[in-house]
């Protein structure tokens, strides 16, 4: 018994003397900074191999934009004819949207033909964009980051405080529009 009573007394001596070994006896200086680890953001989601030719492309940004006071840059490719749909009005549209550097990230164009959406429920940069277009009309829109998807991004496809480019094709607006044929984009 006492050599077992010895024995364990100096395996607590043994751990005592390592723990205080791998510290060193020294203490953390204050100024020590560790690093905050994140973890990985979602790969980005591009739909670029699977795009259409005779969808709207990318194209760069040599348009001629106008930008408005909420820092919405527009810019019209068809004019369109007919009224301009109302904050409730659900439109029928085709769209692209695309990053700044060309990643397209969501289109309609690889569906069959226009979807229906409710303008209240599109991002800011959107609703104030569709609202001034006519039914038949095409507009390219440059939306800040702030009026898109802001601080939260779209995870897969947006990163974090991203301007986005859309191609809007409004081919209808009412309280009841129902999609249609699709018509082919401009100047494909």
């Amino acid at each position: 018994m006492t050599l077992s009573l010895r024995h364990g007394a100096l395996i607590l001596v043994a751990v005592l003397l390592v723990a205080v070994g791998c510290r060193g006896g020294a203490r953390t200086p204050p100024d020590v900074r560790i690093p905050l680890v994140t973890p990985t953001p979602v790969p980005q989601r591009c739909l670029n191999d699977a795009y259409p030719a005779s969808a709207p492309q990318f194209a760069g940004d040599q348009f001629a934009y106008t930008e408005l006071p909420s820092g919405l840059k527009i810019f019209d490719i068809e004019t369109g004819k007919g009224d301009s749909p109302t904050a409730t009005s659900t439109l029928v549209v085709r769209y692209s949207g695309f990053l700044p550097d060309g990643c397209v990230f969501s289109t309609t164009y690889l569906e069959k033909g226009p979807v229906p959406i409710e303008l209240r429920s599109a991002i800011p940069g959107l609703v104030e964009g569709a609202a001034t277009m006519k039914p038949g009309g095409m507009r390219r829109m440059r939306i800040p980051a702030a009026l898109a998807y802001g601080a939260a991004g779209f995870p897969g496809r947006v990163p974090r405080n991203s301007e986005v480019i859309f191609v809007l094709e409004l081919v209808a607006s009412s309280p009841d529009a129902t999609p249609g044929p699709a018509k082919p984009a401009a100047g494909q």
